[in-house]
């Protein structure tokens, strides 16, 4: 198993040559609720806000200090001096903000995601399955990423949270093929184990350890 995609919590965990996680969030939580998110619960990271998928808080807690040496994205809230939501890289060094409400209503920049950084060895994702499907550059990376023997951990999200977001950013029904076909074209890869929960799983946890045992080294 090489690819581990979990959907809050999904936990994809392939490992067939370099393995593949991903979480699918089957549950639309308040962290990623656009219309609730002042409220919302957060996780902190070296002080700061992020947003607290239970997916990626199994992920972020099975890396511990090696994240940084991996490549992928990460995708973080942060409520000053307003909400907004940013693509960073593991290692901090590349940080863009993709939707903000300096409004009180969102403003979303795709063009963030035609350099999201998918380059590495070894990669953790979170997470995909969002807005940014309706970016080509994004997309077509993200297709031959997953074409490869990558070790990828990441989260995706599930039906639920992805219709939540339909309804807060009014997104198309292009969305809705696109992030349709991207579950389905990870639930039947051989290399990639999807595992799904509603809620933290000590499963899911031991899986991304697991995975990180495996393909993170010093």
């Amino acid at each position: 198993m090489k690819k581990v995609i979990s959907a809050i919590l999904v936990l994809m965990l392939c490992i067939a040559m370099p393995l593949t996680a991903f979480a699918a969030e089957g549950e639309f939580v308040p962290s990623i609720s656009y219309k609730d998110a002042p409220e919302a619960s957060s996780a902190t990271l070296d002080g700061e806000d992020i947003t607290d998928s239970l997916a990626i808080t199994s992920i972020l807690e099975a890396l511990g200090d090696k994240l940084p040496q991996l490549g992928g994205f990460l995708t973080k809230r942060y409520r000053e001096p307003y909400l907004h939501f940013t693509l960073e890289s593991p290692d901090g060094s590349q940080k863009e903000t993709f939707l903000e409400f300096s409004t009180g209503k969102p403003t979303v920049d795709l063009s963030v995601f035609s350099h999201a950084p998918l380059q590495g060895s070894v990669l953790v994702l979170d997470e995909i399955g969002g807005m940014e499907l309706l970016n080509p550059d994004f997309t077509s990376a993200l297709e031959d990423l997953l074409s490869t023997d990558t070790p990828i951990l990441g989260v995706i999200k599930g039906e639920g949270p992805a219709s939540a977001l339909i309804n807060a950013l009014g997104l198309t029904e292009a969305y809705t093929r696109a992030a349709q076909n991207l579950r389905q074209k990870l639930r039947t890869d051989p290399n990639t184990l999807v595992y799904e929960c509603t809620q933290f799983d000590e499963n899911a946890l031991h899986l991304a350890r697991q995975w990180a045992e495996e393909y993170c080294h010093d």
